[in-house]
């Protein structure tokens, strides 16, 4: 028996609608995405109808991040304050990733076990890197309030 299968549908629908905020993380599959497997991504906007993550990445990737300008947009995350990491990563602020909200609250609501909360630290640098990044488009950027 699962610690999820104690709580009636509701309390976890509850706090699934609770975790979808600034700073959760979750280790979710992206759709579209370069991988076909499970990776962590950091919630950092939401709107009534999709949700804005960037990706947690356990390294800067040299062949597509091959100037200073795009490695100076991955963040470290450091396994030291964020225990559900392996080992020290970085965050890549050149995208955001779109999810439908539904999808999010559904996975969060049916993995309680897959979703973590980022330091406040390294959410105002998300938060700072993706505002500033040359690489989202304004339009994004307004989408989501980051201008």
């Amino acid at each position: 028996m699962n610690l999820q299968d104690c709580f009636s549908d509701e309390q976890r629908e509850f706090f699934a609608k609770q975790n979808v905020d600034l700073g959760t993380a979750i280790l979710v599959k992206i759709p579209s995405f370069t991988v076909n497997y499970a990776k962590y991504a950091i919630i950092l906007a939401k709107n009534t109808k999709d949700v804005a993550m960037v990706v947690i990445n356990s390294e800067v990737n040299p062949n597509v991040n091959w100037n200073t300008t795009l490695i100076s947009q991955h963040i470290l995350i450091p396994v030291s304050d964020h225990p559900f990491l392996d080992y020290d990563s970085y965050v890549d602020c050149t995208a955001l990733r779109e999810m439908p909200l539904l999808d999010v609250i559904s996975f969060i609501k049916n993995n309680p076990d897959k979703v973590f909360n980022v330091s406040d630290s390294v959410c105002a640098q998300l938060i700072k890197a993706v505002t500033e990044s040359i690489f989202i488009s304004n339009a994004e950027k307004r989408k989501y309030k980051f201008i």
